[in-house]
């Protein structure tokens, strides 16, 4: 009997309780989710205490639980992490939710991240009361290692839980790969707030290019994800050595902070850098994007991750700006070669610099990718039309909430 069936005459709303432990929640990601309201679902999120978001950045309720404080400190560092793994199915301590039990008790669906999170390990004890819908972004098949504890938790979810939303085709793909049968998987994309996302007008374009502090004749190109290696930042920065003199490169996000700003003086590009660190997501559009000429997402593969989707580049197209991409993961799904952007090759620094210095030396190129790039995203990533997709899969798989 479906969520639906046996909720219908009492006019009940099935509570969605998306969870999440003390990883960033990627805050446009809960967009399709808080949309569910509008579809005859109460949603809501759970998370651990300390996180690198506000209740009020959260577009839904928000209930928190603590971590184990000891276990959760040892399990951050490498060797921790490593020895709780091996006696464990929960690799990360400080990613279990602990009163989780007590929290859903009254929650008619659960919706962890990923198959590999603790949290999607635990949600299993509540079926089959509470039906357990995983989204998915891992895009590499196998990815855990076969001979640690860890392997049962990732075989356990992937047998037993109800549905799995992947959020990408390379998601599905993984999943279908794994024996995941067709009944059991529903492709959603994630989306953006395209009316919060916009093109800006003359007079905020304006004020944007103020805000970064660009010159008439600089092409602003940016960058926004954590600083590190399999982002593509020092590749990134190697490409900057030839690349149009008129190109400053704005950097948003934190990590590998000092290495990476070593390593602009090193190959003598930190003049046309700048290092912004974090900016708030609510901020990002007034403060970066409207003044961006160009979006750049350098990702590297690597033996254990892809690049899953990059909210940045979605939210940069949904303002109108064209993007520059390697072909990592689910890139090529979101950048249109040729028509939104252009992809190079991963790693590739004279492949980043020629694809950029193309789109430099045309700006009506630029335009007419920007405006192609805004028509894809409300084609494909809307939050509005993805959650009502999500909530008919809810409604044809599991018989949840009102038609």
């Amino acid at each position: 009997m479906g969520i639906g069936a046996a909720t219908a005459s009492e006019g009940h709303r099935p509570r969605l309780t998306v969870i999440r432990g003390t990883q960033l929640a990627n805050l446009s990601e809960l967009q399709i989710y808080a949309h569910l309201k509008d579809h005859g679902f109460d949603p809501e999120l759970l998370g651990a205490r300390r996180t690198n978001y506000t209740d009020a950045e959260v577009p839904m309720p928000v209930r928190r639980l603590p971590v184990p404080p000891i276990a959760g400190r040892i399990s951050r560092t490498a060797a921790g992490g490593f020895l709780i793994g091996q006696v464990s199915p929960y690799r990360y301590f400080h990613e279990y939710l602990v009163g989780f039990d007590k929290a859903v008790r009254g929650s008619d669906i659960l919706f962890p991240v990923d198959f590999g999170h603790p949290t999607s390990f635990q949600c299993l004890k509540h079926r089959p009361r509470a039906k357990v819908v995983v989204q998915v972004w891992e895009n590499i098949p196998f990815n855990w290692p076969e001979d640690r504890p860890l392997a049962q938790h990732y075989r356990a979810v992937l047998e037993r839980a109800d549905l799995f939303v992947p959020f990408s085709k390379s998601a599905e793909r993984c999943l279908r790969l794994m024996g995941v049968p067709s009944e059991k998987r529903e492709l959603v994309y994630c989306g953006v707030d395209t009316r919060a996302f916009r093109p800006p007008t003359l007079a905020e374009r304006a004020r944007g290019r103020t805000a970064l502090g660009a010159a008439p004749q600089e092409v602003v190109v940016t960058f926004v994800g954590r600083l590190g290696f399999f982002k593509g930042v020092y590749t990134m920065l190697e490409s900057l050595v030839d690349m149009d003199p008129r190109v400053r490169l704005h950097v948003v996000g934190v990590g590998e902070d000092r290495k990476v700003a070593r390593r602009a003086r090193d190959l003598g590009v930190s003049s046309r850098v700048r290092f912004w660190g974090r900016v708030p997501h609510g901020e990002l559009q007034e403060k970066v994007l409207w003044g961006t000429d160009l979006l750049l997402a350098p990702s590297i593969p690597t033996d254990q991750w892809r690049e899953q989707f990059n909210q940045f580049i979605v939210e940069g197209m949904a303002t109108g700006r064209p993007a520059v991409a390697s072909r990592s993961g689910a890139l090529p799904e979101v950048v249109q070669e040729g028509v939104t952007g252009l992809l190079f090759a991963p790693d590739d620094p004279e492949g980043l610099s020629h694809a950029v210095d193309r789109l430099v030396a045309d700006p009506a190129l630029r335009d007419r990718m920007g405006e192609a790039g805004r028509k894809r995203v409300e084609e494909l990533f809307d939050a509005r039309k993805n959650s009502e997709a999500l909530a008919r899969v809810l409604r044809t798989r599991l018989g949840a909430g009102e038609k």
